[in-house]
């Protein structure tokens, strides 16, 4: 998922937290819990880039598997 780093990162990962609650049957700490051990296993993956000095692209990787 890639976009405007100012505005879809925030969006971006609240919506994933949401996700992993809703369809995994889990509690928002539980779901936070899961979403920070993504991180930390390097499966959720954030990443900026400055094309322009106006403009930052973000891109955020997500690897959800068994």
């Amino acid at each position: 998922m890639c976009g405007d780093a100012k505005r879809m990162a925030k969006d971006v990962d609240a919506t994933l937290r949401k996700i992993v609650q809703e369809q995994g049957g889990k509690s928002v700490d539980q779901a936070n819990e899961y979403v920070e051990k993504l991180k930390s296993d390097k499966r959720y993956k954030r990443d900026v880039i400055n094309f322009e000095r106006e403009f930052e692209y973000e891109c955020c990787i997500v690897t959800i598997g068994i």
